[in-house]
């Protein structure tokens, strides 16, 4: 959004607005915030090729259910200077984010060494267990379908799928071997970018959440309206 389709005329509000925009709109954000800031730790950016999107990061007008939109353009308007630089950061970088996981994604599955990595050790897998590869990828049967879903978990890091995920069979005990592709000549500025974006957007989740904090805690104070009340579920 921009100032010319925001109205930025001094706002009036009251007890109620405010509590409105607590439980619709501040509280849902600082929600989703802190689960990207939680994701960002673990290096997962919950990449995912089919659909193409990061599964749980997402701009932050995204963030606010669809009902409650209008609360959220109307917050927005009444704190414009305040909001809308940390905002715009903040949706940039989730973009920025995409791009690069995407880009990353694109070089790992267009890089010999990752097929002759995959193929080493499914083929290993096979001889090993006297099993068939296919029982790493259930009903996927794909080739390159199969190769998608390894390079999404070098992608996010992936760092343990659980025992009943199939491919942990092919993945755990070979984790840390998947993972240094990214250290390729071809792979690794991709990777390297990636990162710097990752640690631009967690700089960004953390400047937005305190000037979401402190604007709760003006508003509360001004308005003598509780940030939490008691039965409201807290973000």
């Amino acid at each position: 959004m921009t100032p010319t389709t925001l109205h930025t005329e001094k706002p009036t509000y009251g007890p109620a607005l405010v509590a409105a925009w607590f439980d619709t709109v501040i509280l849902p954000m600082l929600s989703g915030l802190r689960g990207e800031e939680n994701l960002l730790e673990k290096g997962n950016y919950t990449y995912r090729h089919y659909p193409e999107e990061l599964s749980f990061f997402s701009r932050t007008d995204d963030l606010i259910m669809s009902g409650a939109w209008l609360n959220y353009r109307q917050f927005l308007a009444s704190f414009y200077e305040t909001l809308a630089g940390t905002v715009a950061l903040h949706d940039a970088e989730v973009a920025q984010l995409f791009i690069d996981c995407k880009a990353l994604f694109a070089a790992l599955l267009a890089s010999e060494d990752f097929t002759l990595l995959f193929d080493k050790l499914t083929k290993q897998f096979a001889a090993d267990s006297h099993e068939s590869v296919d029982v790493l990828f259930g009903a996927i049967r794909d080739e390159s379908e199969r190769k998608a879903i390894v390079a999404e978990y070098i992608v996010n890091n992936v760092l343990d799928l659980g025992r009943y995920d199939a491919t942990s069979k092919l993945w755990g005990p070979n984790r840390q071997s998947f993972l240094a592709l990214k250290q390729l000549n071809s792979v690794q500025p991709l990777a390297e970018a990636l990162n710097r974006t990752a640690a631009r957007l967690k700089e960004a989740i953390k400047n937005l959440r305190s000037v979401l904090e402190e604007l709760s805690d003006r508003l509360s104070r001004e308005k003598d309206v509780p940030i939490v009340l008691p039965g409201r579920r807290l973000a």
